[in-house]
């Protein structure tokens, strides 16, 4: 199988804000700190609601402190099932929902195409994670409707920088 390009799979992070096509040393999940570069980010929280949808206790721990650290609220899923109730609870408004590709018992890209099945959430912006960088999970993630694919380990600040852009697309 042939991997994803980079510009495909979304920007590779070393924590150092140095980009190349060369692999590097995979940072720890949720590690990275947010500085001066980030304020963006922060900013254009304003209190919106993410969706996280992740099996993994050890990358959802992380990312939900860094979301809420960065000003978001956000809903945690471990499963899709889940997700799918969160999302049909009329009190909540997300705004953007993060789902890994590959949940355990579920599958994410059908979690996509019925979340855009509701009317509320046709266009809602969805940010995949995936440990896999092969070109079919891409490809598989694109047609159930994803706007953004990140591929593990996601440092915070990568993360962070693509809920911005597509919380900012979506409003402007």
């Amino acid at each position: 199988m042939t991997p994803i390009p980079n510009f495909l799979a979304g920007e590779r992070d070393r924590g150092d804000d140095q980009r190349d096509d060369t692999p590097s040393a995979p940072s720890a999940p949720g590690r990275g700190s947010l500085d001066a570069s980030d304020a963006s980010a922060r900013d254009s929280a304003a209190r919106l609601t993410i969706l996280l949808v992740e099996d993994d206790s050890a990358l959802t721990e992380p990312w939900s402190g860094s979301l809420r650290f960065a000003g978001y609220e956000c809903e945690i899923a471990p499963d899709a099932p889940t997700a799918l109730a969160i999302l049909a609870d009329e009190t909540q408004r997300i705004a953007i929902m993060i789902a890994d590709l590959d949940l355990a018992g579920s599958d994410g890209a059908a979690l996509i195409r019925t979340a855009r099945d509701m009317p509320r959430y046709s266009t809602l912006p969805v940010i995949i994670t995936s440990g896999d960088e092969t070109q079919s999970a891409y490809e598989r993630a694109c047609h159930a409707g994803m706007d953004a694919y990140l591929v593990k380990p996601v440092a915070t600040p990568t993360l962070l920088r693509t809920i911005a852009r597509w919380t900012r697309a979506k409003s402007g």
